[in-house]
């Protein structure tokens, strides 16, 4: 990504130079943004093969876990989760490993700290399906307010 802005900010430096017509560096800004989504699997890719091999080659720590996770190596995921800075997105990858350890009582306790977003009330839900408890379901289903569900 920071290569793909470096590029963008080279061809506006260069076009600049130039005095190319506004419009014209706009088309291709907008080719470029373009050519960089099409080229990026997880954003409009069908083919799973080539997301998973896109996870598996990406640095970034956050998806790294994902391919981890994904690929059911919990513990090569909980140690791609030490290294996320982002604390939401350590948040939801750490909850999402103890949902998938079904270790509900820590992810209630973790689901705790988070606002009341509709996340939480999801994960909440969900956790009170698996643990079979219809008063908290419907007592978290009230909270969202969510036409997808």
């Amino acid at each position: 990504m920071i290569w793909f802005l470096l590029l963008v900010f080279v061809f506006a430096l260069v076009m600049g130079y130039f005095q190319v017509p506004i419009w014209i560096m706009y088309v291709v800004l907008a080719v470029m943004i373009i050519f960089f989504l099409i080229r990026n699997p997880l954003l409009f890719g069908k083919d799973p093969e080539k997301m998973l091999a896109y996870l598996k080659k990406s640095k970034a720590a956050h998806l790294q876990f994902l391919y981890h996770f994904l690929q059911g190596n919990l513990s090569a995921a909980e140690h791609a989760l030490g290294n996320i800075r982002s604390k939401k997105a350590k948040l939801s990858s750490e909850l999402m490993l103890l949902r998938e350890r079904k270790e509900y009582g820590k992810a209630k306790d973790l689901l705790s700290k988070m606002s009341g977003h509709k996340t939480k009330w999801y994960a909440l839900s969900d956790i009170a399906i698996q643990e079979e408890d219809a008063e908290s379901f419907k007592q978290y289903k009230e909270k969202i307010n969510d036409t997808f569900l």
